[in-house]
């Protein structure tokens, strides 16, 4: 399979987790005004991302880290909750896709494609 191929696979699949996500219980509750803006930021920075690294835009790659780090600090923020055992799994294979999306991007030849330092 193909990196770009590749990609677009785990884009889909880490956005169907991301909305298997919001209808069982492991979307983030956001307790503050703080954490729900927090959570409405990290959800658009995550789209803009998908979009922009599937169009190849070339700021897509750092959109897309940055949505990432600020769910990182919205899961800290978040404290001690108590998930069920399938929005845990839907957390983790999310982590998982969107790992391997980072990867793809920073490490393979994709991301010197979106940046336009590789030839198609």
């Amino acid at each position: 399979m193909k990196t770009e191929a590749a990609l677009g696979v785990l884009i889909l699949l880490e956005f169907l987790l991301a909305i298997f996500g919001l209808a069982t219980d492991a979307a983030p509750a956001a307790s503050g005004r703080v954490q729900g803006a927090l959570w409405l930021a990290v959800a658009a920075s995550s789209v803009v991302g998908w979009v922009g690294i599937l169009y190849r835009v070339p700021a897509a790659r750092e959109v897309y880290l940055a949505s990432w780090v600020g769910y990182l600090v919205l899961m800290a923020l978040r404290g001690g909750v108590v998930d069920t055992g399938i929005g845990q799994a839907a957390q983790l294979l999310m982590a998982l896709a969107g790992g391997g999306v980072l990867a793809l991007l920073y490490l393979g030849d994709s991301g010197g494609r979106i940046r336009g330092t590789v030839a198609s």
